[in-house]
């Protein structure tokens, strides 16, 4: 597994997080990110099907969902996600701010979306509020 496991959100267990892009550098940016904001990082996926298999086995409570992947897109993969694990709260992670992936994401059960270089206060707190453990 990775991350280390802190405690935070006033002595719940920390929040867990799936990270998928397939991007390996910013990967470890933001795990090594979350981990000092006191999250635990359950997995790392570069593909739809190692993120699949990965929600089954660890059930994170956030999936944090690049959205253009290698072969395929974060909307397909949020789709399927929520198939498999109703309860996981998906935020898309992009680099483009379209107002056409504000509409397809809501579609797909998207709790929310993040713009790539935006602060990690508000990675922090979006991911907070998506698992409902807003400070």
């Amino acid at each position: 597994m990775t991350g280390a496991l802190s405690t935070s959100d006033r002595g719940h267990r920390p929040t867990t997080v799936l990270l998928v892009d397939d991007d390996e550098p910013l990967r470890t940016a933001v795990r090594l990110m979350l981990e000092e904001q006191g999250f635990f990082v359950v997995g790392e996926a570069a593909e739809p099907s190692r993120a699949l298999d990965l929600a089954r086995e660890r059930r994170p409570d956030v999936a944090l969902v690049d959205f253009r992947l290698y072969g395929s897109d974060g909307i397909a993969l949020a789709n399927s996600l929520k198939e498999e694990a109703p309860t996981l709260r998906v935020i898309m992670f992009t680099a483009f701010g379209e107002n056409a992936l504000a509409a397809d994401a809501a579609r797909a059960g998207i709790t929310d979306i993040l713009v790539k270089g935006c602060p990690p206060q508000l990675i922090a707190e979006t991911i907070r509020m998506a698992a409902g453990r807003s400070r």
